[in-house]
């Protein structure tokens, strides 16, 4: 996966299912860290045939105020 920051490659899934918005690329000599906010809210995009949930497809709403390192 190629993320940046700028549209449409800036939205991301976690190891931990969480959605980020990256709105920062930090290239250290340790490492790399991406900066963003979490989406609060998610919800199936659709729900016919199966929910979307289950093919990791979501609706987002209420980011969060600070950002995440």
């Amino acid at each position: 996966m190629i993320l940046n920051s700028n549209e449409p490659k800036r939205y991301f899934s976690t190891v931990f299912g969480e959605i980020v918005l990256l709105s920062n690329i930090i290239n250290s000599e340790q490492s790399i860290i991406l900066v963003g906010q979490k989406f609060k809210q998610l919800y199936d995009f659709y729900d016919f045939s199966l929910p979307s949930f289950s093919v990791v497809i979501y609706k987002v709403a209420e980011k969060e105020i600070r950002y995440q390192y």
